[in-house]
């Protein structure tokens, strides 16, 4: 299974922290080498905060650098006395849970932002998904129903309890939340692309390869649409297509290389000498 279509590596449980945990760097509170802002005020503070929401909103998952280094950068206010504030803690909270998959630390971080903030949505999502994948469905369903009654219109929830169904094999009740995501944002291409995963998933491979380009004409500087291209033209044979979109979300992420060694979709290709030299080539420096 390829662990990058869960909705990043969020959802996929600790198997997936365990991999997040290599390429995401420690929270501030344990680890000097998270970068601090050059400059510690309000105005920088709220800038970063800006810039964070922003790239969160179509590359949640955390993780390419970007969106990596935003997200570190505001969670080193959430150790200021008078800097901190909710998103600073929501950050705080996204960094333990994909640095070291500290569970416990992000759900009180996460927590601690929802108090402050009652009325902010994402808070209450991430804790839903924390607290599903960690055992506690009940706890984790009442927090993303509450996180959809504060954003009716965010679909954000709804693609994240389609990604758990989907983890627990439940492709109908996956499909049903996962369409009315799409129902409510469909031209955003993180609800079009849990959309095609979807579909990848319950069989309809054809289909899910529309999808995967349909996000490309959305935005086509997210690379895992691109992998998953690369995947399904793998599974195919088609060394050369495969490669090429491989290529394309190497060039975006990085991380990608690390999961094609380990990724069985290459394996009706990972034997030709074009696979083994492209890997070799493309070998992060």
């Amino acid at each position: 299974m390829r662990t990058h279509r869960t909705i990043w590596f969020i959802t996929a449980g600790f198997a997936i922290l365990a991999f997040f945990a290599v390429v995401f760097r420690q929270p501030p509170d344990s680890d000097p080498r998270i970068p601090t802002p050059a400059i510690i005020s309000a105005a920088e503070r709220d800038r970063l905060i800006l810039e964070m929401n922003e790239a969160l909103e179509m590359d949640w998952r955390v993780r390419r650098e970007l969106t990596q280094r935003l997200v570190e950068a505001v969670a080193v206010y959430s150790q200021h006395p008078d800097l901190n504030t909710a998103e600073t803690d929501f950050a705080l909270g996204l960094v333990r849970y994909y640095g070291r998959g500290d569970v416990n630390g992000a759900e009180a971080a996460f927590r601690k932002a929802a108090e402050r903030a009652p009325d902010w949505s994402w808070p209450q999502d991430k804790l839903g998904v924390l607290l599903y994948t960690a055992g506690d469905k009940t706890g984790g369903l009442q927090a993303l129903e509450k996180s959809m009654a504060l954003d009716p219109d965010w679909s954000r929830p709804h693609s994240d309890l389609a990604i758990l169904y989907r983890l627990e094999g439940d492709m109908d009740r996956s499909m049903t939340e996962v369409m009315k995501a799409l129902k409510l944002e469909p031209d955003n291409p993180s609800t079009r692309y849990n959309y095609a995963v979807v579909l990848d998933y319950s069989g309809y491979m054809q289909e899910a390869r529309d999808q995967y380009y349909q996000v490309l004409e959305l935005d086509n500087a997210l690379p895992a649409p691109y992998y998953n291209l690369a995947c399904g033209y793998a599974k195919e044979g088609n060394s050369a297509k495969a490669l090429e979109y491989l290529a394309a979300a190497i060039d975006l992420d990085q991380a990608f290389h690390l999961e094609a060694l380990g990724d069985p979709d290459f394996d009706t290709i990972r034997e030709t000498p074009d696979f083994f030299e492209f890997m070799i080539r493309r070998s992060p420096r």
